[in-house]
């Protein structure tokens, strides 16, 4: 019973973050309200101009990396549905992401789905880690075919599976360290 009422408030929780993190980027993407003040502190709104460096594609799957990882570290050691529902949450993000993943990447939250479906079904720890462990070698696979159809291929793309990759394998090192590994 009570394992139950905790995994609801986990699930509540890592909502409540997928939530946050979309609410902060829609809010990011908005800029400032009419009447806001601008970067002199004069109360005009801020307009864009040529000058301005655009936001790093790669910005929307760092946040939501970091938001994923934090939402692991609060799991115990031995829960591997809670880490399954974090990994769950993160393929949500990556799915709503804004802008969307490269084209090349869109498949990563599939993985990182299917990752978080096998650590939900496996039957040990070690099972759960050797499935995160896939995950990862499939995200590393999509990076080298990126890289090997385009050799001058733009540092975001690589940098956004970079940050998948580490993401699981943050889930995969708390599965190890609960296993002994």
């Amino acid at each position: 019973m009570t394992s139950a009422v905790f995994r609801a408030l986990r699930i509540a929780s890592l909502t409540a973050l997928t939530a946050g993190f979309l609410l902060a980027q829609a809010k990011a993407q908005e800029g400032p309200g009419p009447g806001a003040p601008g970067p002199g502190g004069n109360g005009a709104p801020h307009l864009p101009s040529s000058t301005v460096a655009p936001v790093p594609t790669g910005q929307g799957v760092e946040a939501a990396s970091r938001a994923a990882e934090t939402a692991i570290g609060q799991c115990g050691r031995d829960d591997r549905l809670c880490i399954a529902d974090a990994l769950d949450a993160y393929a949500t993000a990556l799915r709503n992401l804004s802008p969307p993943l490269a084209p090349e990447l869109r498949s990563l939250p599939d993985v990182v789905s299917r990752a978080a479906r096998q650590v939900r079904q496996a039957k040990t720890r070690a099972q759960a880690a050797k499935a995160i462990k896939i995950a990862i070698a499939a995200v590393h696979k999509t990076i080298a075919l990126l890289k090997a159809d385009d050799p001058v291929i733009l540092k975001a793309e690589t940098r956004q599976g970079a940050f998948v990759a580490e993401t699981l394998a943050v889930a995969q090192n708390k599965l190890e360290k609960a296993v002994g590994l």
